[in-house]
């Protein structure tokens, strides 16, 4: 199934953010693909373990949201495989109650920290060691508890990954979300899965809805901004605001030109001009408006400079009445005039570019006298 370079970019930039510790785990795990290979991919699906039918089983659970008791029962009867969550007893031991934010990333940095441990076996013991060097030996223990249930749920979510189809739309991710987290919720318990990973499934939730109101080029800017609104109210509920412009002033900035994409294609260049500096008042400094406007005026004018050179060299190259010498004196003379100071570099670049040009012609035709050659 193909798709469009734009539509492949909103899909990826849809996933649903993995932990950290998919990556170590295909140091612990070999051959078995990370969440992002199964959602990621777009072409050859793979068929999951319930049957080619499992996708037109999955339309009680494909549109939902964040709402992950409807998508364990259904997601349980189309691709969870025997021994998956449906069939695994809830741990015991873990407290979730310490589980704050601190805590969740302290538990994910852990990865990064020890990242380079030869085996699982070597992993945790340096892990279960930074444990308990950061913590009072009681507040370390119940750490550890939660990081062993962890490590565990994901080495098991590896092999759960490996029953999903490739996802085809939207639909197909919602689902691959929900079940994934209906699947920790089955290892952790719903409290310690809801702690550990509900901020980032909501996320990854909010990203691939909201593909849909950004493309819609039949809205404008200010009616996707409030759907946008509703939609992190929906799934962020009290914490929206802190979801949509958890973000630098910067990529607000460009979200915010996608937004109104329909409202800069009817206006004028000075009305575009003046609705960018409005957007850039909302999310950046004085100064950084100065900075980027005084470095968009210097690109703006090297590509006239550019666009004039190429001009003139053209028409240098056109003239009958002069010699090829002089032509290539008054294209040296062009260049030190607009180029000044590097004017030499780009008659070397020029140079060699036809070097290149000319050894890449010389192959061409040495392959095409070849006895063999068609």
């Amino acid at each position: 199934m193909k798709h469009t370079r734009k539509k492949t970019i909103w899909i990826c930039s849809g996933l649903f953010v993995m932990m950290m510790f998919m990556t170590a785990a295909v140091r612990l795990m070999p051959d078995i693909r990370s969440e992002e290979q199964i959602i990621g991919q777009q072409a050859n699906p793979v068929v999951s373990a319930s049957g080619p039918d499992s996708r037109e089983n999955r339309s009680a659970v494909m549109t939902s949201g964040p709402g992950p008791v409807a998508s364990a029962s259904a997601g349980k009867t189309a691709t969870m495989p025997v021994g998956a969550a449906s069939d695994l007893p809830e741990p015991a031991g873990p407290n979730p109650e310490i589980v704050d934010d601190a805590v969740r990333n302290y538990i994910f940095d852990l990865y990064f920290t020890h990242r380079h441990a030869g085996g699982k076996e070597e992993f945790l013991a340096a892990v279960t060691a930074q444990i308990m060097q950061d913590f009072p030996e009681e507040t370390a223990k119940e750490i550890l508890a939660i990081y062993n249930a962890y490590l565990d749920c994901e080495l098991r979510l590896q092999e759960q990954l490996l029953t999903y189809e490739q996802p085809e739309n939207d639909a197909d991710m919602l689902f691959i979300a929900n079940d994934i987290h209906a699947f920790r919720q089955s290892q952790l318990g719903e409290e310690l899965a809801d702690n550990l990973f509900g901020h980032v499934y909501r996320q990854s939730v909010y990203k691939i809805k909201n593909r849909k109101i950004y493309e819609d080029d039949s809205l404008y800017g200010e009616e996707k901004e409030m759907r946008l609104r509703l939609l992190a109210a929906e799934i962020f509920g009290e914490k929206a605001d802190e979801n949509l412009y958890d973000k630098t002033g910067e990529s607000l900035f460009q979200e915010k030109r996608l937004l109104y994409k329909k409202d800069f294609e009817e206006m004028t260049e000075a009305e575009k001009k003046a609705k960018i500096r409005e957007f850039r008042a909302e999310y950046l400094s004085a100064e950084e408006i100065r900075s980027i406007e005084a470095a968009e005026e210097q690109m703006a004018s090297a590509r006239r400079r550019d666009l004039s050179y190429t001009e003139q060299e053209t028409a240098i190259r056109n003239m009958p009445d002069l010699s090829e010498a002089e032509k290539q004196e008054k294209i040296r003379l062009l260049q030190d005039q607009l180029y000044g100071d590097r004017a030499e570099a780009i008659r070397e670049d020029q140079a060699f570019a036809r070097r290149h040009n000319e050894n890449m012609q010389q192959a061409i035709e040495a392959v095409k006298s070849l006895p063999d050659h068609p």
